[in-house]
Formats: C-alpha cells, sequence, structure tokens
C-alpha cells in the first residue's frame, strides 16, 4: 500500500443501462459502479473486481394478508407455519439476492430494532404439524404475489415450504402500479415486498406496513405505534417501537427475509473502508487507499 490518497474530485455517472456501466467499469472510464445485481457481479467482475456490500434501509419480506376469512393465512397456524418453513438466507442465497440476514422487519440500524427478537429456526416438521392442526390434512394452497424483478424469491419460497404440505400458487404481475394496488386493497393472500423507511426509523416502517391496513390490523400495534410516535423521549419512542416489532411477530404477521443492500464494485487498485453511513442519501462516506 502507497499510502492514503486524497479525494480531491468525486465525479458521479448516472447509467439507465447496468451493462454501459459494467463496459465503463472495465474500460476504466469509472472505478467504482453501484446498483448492479448480484448476477450481474458473479457473471462478469467478481473475480476481476473488489465486491462490497452496502446496507439499504429496509427489509424485504413476504406479506401476509391476515384479514379476510376466506384466505387460509387469516389462521395463525397458518402464518406460523410459513415462518418456520422459510429461511431467509437460504431464499437469499438459492434465489441469488444481494443481503444481510435479517430476523425482524426493521434493520438493525434503524430506530426501533429489537435485539431482543431472535431469528426463527427453519423446522419444516413443526411446519407441517401446524398445517394439520390448522385443518388442512391434505396441505394447504396459499397464493403468492410477485413482481417479475423477484420471481426467483417466489420460487425458493415454493420450493421451501412444499414439504411442509404448503403447496405455493406463484401469481406473477407485470404491471408494478396494478401489484401494489392489488396489495393494498387486500386482495392478495401473501406477497413479496420490500419495506424501507424513508425517514430513518422505524414508526414509518410499521405504520405504513402495518397499521389499519386492508390486510392488517392488530388494535395493539396500532396503540404501540400510536404510543412511539407520541413519545416524550427518544427512549420512550425505540422502547414502543421494538414492542410493536415483538407483538407483529408473534402475531406472524409477515415472514421478514433479509435485510436489502446495495452490490458495489470497485477496480482493485482502490480500497474502501466504509467508516460512516448517511441512511437517508444513500451515501457512504469512505476512506479511499491506494494500493
Amino acid at each position: 500500500m502507497a499510502g492514503i490518497s486524497t479525494l480531491r474530485l468525486l465525479t458521479i455517472l448516472l447509467y439507465a443501462n447496468p451493462e454501459n456501466e459494467i463496459k465503463d467499469l472495465k474500460s476504466g472510464k469509472i472505478n467504482l459502479a453501484d446498483g448492479l445485481s448480484l448476477d450481474e457481479v458473479n457473471a462478469q467482475l467478481k473475480n476481476n473486481y473488489n465486491v462490497f456490500y452496502t446496507p439499504q434501509t429496509g427489509t424485504n419480506m413476504i406479506g401476509i394478508n391476515t384479514t379476510n376469512p376466506a384466505y387460509p393465512t387469516s389462521n395463525i397456524k397458518i402464518r406460523e407455519a410459513l415462518n418456520l418453513a422459510i429461511s431467509g438466507q437460504e431464499v437469499m442465497k438459492n434465489a441469488q439476492q444481494a443481503g444481510l440476514p435479517d430476523d425482524q422487519v426493521i434493520p438493525q440500524a434503524i430506530p426501533g430494532y429489537n435485539p431482543d427478537i431472535k431469528p426463527i429456526t427453519q423446522n419444516v416438521t413443526e411446519a407441517s404439524a401446524l398445517v394439520k392442526a390448522a385443518g388442512y390434512p391434505n396441505g394447504v394452497t396459499v397464493n403468492l404475489a410477485v413482481g417479475e424483478p423477484v420471481l426467483a424469491i417466489a420460487q425458493e419460497v415454493a420450493k421451501e415450504v412444499k414439504p411442509a404440505g404448503i403447496n405455493i400458487n406463484i401469481q406473477e404481475e407485470t404491471d408494478e402500479g396494478q401489484y401494489i394496488d392489488d396489495i393494498n386493497s387486500g386482495k392478495d393472500q401473501s406477497w413479496v415486498e420490500e419495506l424501507p423507511t424513508s425517514v430513518i426509523d422505524g414508526s414509518d416502517i410499521l405504520q405504513g406496513g402495518f397499521v389499519n391496513q386492508p390486510f392488517y390490523t392488530n388494535p395493539t400495534v396500532t396503540t404501540e405505534v400510536d404510543n412511539a410516535i407520541t413519545a416524550n423521549t427518544a427512549t420512550e419512542h425505540i422502547k414502543d417501537l421494538q414492542q410493536a416489532s415483538l407483538t407483529l411477530l408473534q402475531d406472524y404477521a409477515y415472514v421478514p427475509l433479509y435485510q436489502l443492500t446495495d452490490v458495489n464494485v470497485s477496480d482493485k487498485g482502490m480500497v474502501f473502508s466504509l467508516n460512516d453511513y448517511d441512511s437517508d442519501l444513500n451515501v457512504y462516506f469512505a476512506d479511499v487507499y491506494q494500493q
């Protein structure tokens, strides 16, 4: 290492096409690329470039409709079975997604994260017993809505839950607007969803995703989130958010998969030491070293 270099100028180029970004990285026109998919990195860049990951402010999860009595997901035993049958880490790995293991809807770096919540251990045998106890001795079918970009996630989920007696009927939606409308109207039984925070606080994740929604309502959660929003101190605010997060998991209101991350690639001549993060701007301040 020659020593620490001084970063005097940072030029940011915006790319609409990732192939052009990869081409310019290979040609030396740019030194750092982000926003690439894990597939693209593994196929073209992994062996010749530095690859590092930066966490986003949200979680990838399976949302669940708990309010429609005609849906099997209104039964808490089915919701618990889904949680027991699915391993978020396996979904992330086998579906070739970039992320960090997660056990709750509020990411670790966001106020409201509950460190006392422990990951659910995958247990297909117990999940199968719950399906039968819920009144489905021959198995149950659950519809899972998904957008095309994350179809691989739905396919992996279907593979994982099948031994537990849960048949996933994948409903692929190509119209993003219709996909969101179907979720928010309570039409879908379950769906793959990214749930981020726009204010860097767990309150908007919980309020936007679980408070008085057509697909989920729980007066206890509503009270706990309201208490957090009106809390007089930061300590009380975080405590109420943590309790609401725990209540949601005890109700098996969703299945956490993994924390979203960006895939970043730099040429071998640069090393980025991530020492601070501005989540609101999705910008990392890094020490840049020249080798």
